[in-house]
Formats: structure tokens, sequence, C-alpha cells
């Protein structure tokens, strides 16, 4: 390997290094975790009908 490679792998080692401790310390600035709600996000989605779904259906 040459030596553009070893800088190369060197700073992609480093930026990992560096997102890893920023987020380690990120996390404790924080403040506290939200508490679980207990809802799921698709609670509040809209289930499409049987007759929308004959609407689809292809012909020949």
């Amino acid at each position: 390997m040459t030596t553009r490679t070893y800088a190369f792998l060197a700073g992609a080692a480093a930026s990992a290094m560096a997102a890893w401790w920023w987020t380690r310390n990120q996390a404790g600035s924080m403040g506290p975790a939200p508490r679980e709600r207990g809802t799921v996000i698709f609670d509040n989605t809209p289930v499409a009908s049987l007759e929308a779904d004959l609407d689809f259906v292809p012909t020949r």
C-alpha cells in the first residue's frame, strides 16, 4: 500500500473515532430521555379500504 492509502485510512479512522466521541458527549448534554408514550407511529395512519383496492385491479 502507498503512503496515500495509509493517510486515507488514518483519516477515516480518525473521523470515525471523532464521530463516536462527539455522539457520546452529546448524549449526556441533551438531558434525560423522553418518556415512552406507548403510541406507535402507525396508529394514525389511514388504512385502505377494500373498495379502494378494487379500483386498482387491472382489466384486460
